[in-house]
């Protein structure tokens, strides 16, 4: 076993292992970490889903909706087939019918209950899911638009808004709310061997880690060490060089634009190399010193 370890094959199996297993320690750490605090293990799949991915889309779903309501010269987008509702008595706004937002159906009030803007599956007597309430303030022209889990109270300075939603039974439409449903479903069935796959990964990744240093530089034939390519460059030229580079990543990450969502590709291309550059450097480094040359090789020691 170990002659098959010392070569190419058995170094490339341990590499890719010690990678998976660090990425899946990171990954179940990660998750156990925010399902604590999701309150996962003490609440419902669906309170998770709620708070965790819900409750910030309805949100945005609401400020979306105050916005074009109270600028008149926004185009509301309106279902196909339907068409605003004139108001019947002058006190009573129109009502505008929009398209349903995927497997969201939704519909926004005033502060006296009248409608104001329903999406195409919504009807008064739904059995909504949850309510959230918004209010507006607007002084000296500025404008204050903010939400909260329970009723506001109007003002003179302050009028309120009431968003009622509720998603598509089955969640037929395929979008973010559906995909949101499954992975943190899943997640929640999960949640207690996340737990028992934190140690266990940990303990595997290092395991990885150790045999893959024993093996560097080495090859199954004997004991002779077989330095790599890398070897003739110097250490700390080597180590600087991959800082600086993976620096030059992280920035490059943080001046793109767009949200989180959109960015996870490069986020993960990103990580990935970080990780590839880190174990190359320590099996770099694990090679230099079974050959006593880390400190004599290195560009510091040479000038």
């Amino acid at each position: 076993m170990r002659s098959f370890f010392r070569t190419y094959i058995g170094k490339t199996i341990l590499f890719i292992a010690v990678l998976f297993f660090a990425a899946a320690f990171a990954a179940s750490a990660a998750a156990s970490v925010t399902l604590v605090q999701a309150d996962a293990y003490t609440g419902s799949a669906e309170d998770l889903y709620y708070y965790s991915y819900a409750r910030s889309r309805y949100i945005s779903k609401g400020y979306d909706l105050i916005w074009l309501q109270t600028n008149p010269t926004e185009d509301a987008p309106a279902a196909e087939g339907t068409e605003s509702t004139a108001a019947e008595p002058e006190s009573t706004p129109a009502v505008s019918r929009w398209a349903d937002d995927g497997n969201l159906v939704f519909m926004l009030q005033d502060e006296n209950g009248h409608s104001l803007i329903e999406s195409a599956s919504a009807a008064p007597e739904d059995d909504w899911q949850h309510v959230i309430y918004f209010g507006l303030t607007e002084v000296d022209g500025s404008r204050d638009l903010f939400s909260s889990d329970n009723p506001i109270m109007a003002s003179g300075n302050t009028r309120v808004y009431t968003l009622s939603v509720r998603l598509l039974e089955g969640l037929p439409n395929q979008d973010g709310y559906r995909i949101a449903y499954k992975l943190i479903n899943t997640a929640y069935e999960l949640r207690y061997l996340m737990i028992l796959f934190v140690p266990l990964s940990a303990l595997l990744a290092v395991f990885a880690f150790i045999g893959l240093m024993c093996v560097t530089a080495r090859r199954p034939e004997d004991n002779e060490l077989y330095p790599g390519p890398l070897n003739r460059v110097p250490f700390d030229l080597l180590a600087a060089t991959s800082l600086g580079f993976v620096i030059m990543m992280f920035f490059i990450l943080d001046e793109m634009p767009g949200r989180l969502l959109y960015m996870l590709p490069a986020i993960l291309i990103v990580l990935v190399l970080t990780a590839l550059i880190a174990l190359g450097l320590c099996v770099s480094l694990a090679g230099r010193v079974k050959q006593h040359s880390l400190i004599k090789s290195s560009f510091c020691y040479r000038a």
